[in-house]
């Protein structure tokens, strides 16, 4: 619906699969075996936190009354960078096993070429349409009043009788 909106998915898609490569990584760099129960608590306890997290961060990109960041959301952020460092600092030669095929690497090149489309297809007719109109009105934020875009609709639609 709007660049906000689009930017936001993005940051959950990443999200997602950031947590999901890391369980990965994780169990592979503290050898852990693929049955051991480690491996279950992680993931449910990681469901169940991300769940709260994206709630959480839908509600910071789509509600412009919400002016911070989830507390959940960040504890994922934060397991997410501990878990990134964690696998930097003891991967060894794990990252580095091979080079990415050539099919492979096309169909990401691909994705990224997509992705990046889609985003200027936002900013496009925002960009064109709307030139007259401040930024911050463009990328729904408040502006230096601090009132947001949803509110100053809501004026503007509110008639006296």
């Amino acid at each position: 619906k709007d660049l906000n909106t689009w930017l936001a998915t993005l940051c959950v898609i990443a999200t997602v699969n950031a947590i999901e490569i890391g369980a990965f990584y994780v169990k592979d760099i503290l050898w852990i075996p693929a049955s051991h129960r480690f491996n279950v608590y992680r993931l449910l306890l990681m469901t169940s936190a991300s769940a709260v997290g994206i709630f959480q961060l839908h509600e910071f990109a789509r509600n412009p009354a919400k002016t911070r960041f989830g507390q959940q959301a960040w504890v994922i952020v934060l397991i997410m960078a501990t878990e990134a460092l964690l696998s930097y600092k003891f991967s060894g030669d794990i990252v580095q096993r091979g080079p990415l095929s050539r099919p492979w690497l096309a169909f990401w090149a691909g994705v990224g070429i997509l992705l990046a489309a889609r985003t200027i297809a936002f900013l496009v007719p925002i960009i064109t349409e709307q030139s007259d109109r401040p930024v911050s009105s463009i990328m729904n934020l408040p502006d230096s009043a601090g009132t947001s875009p949803a509110r100053r609709a809501a004026e503007a639609a509110h008639v006296p009788a």
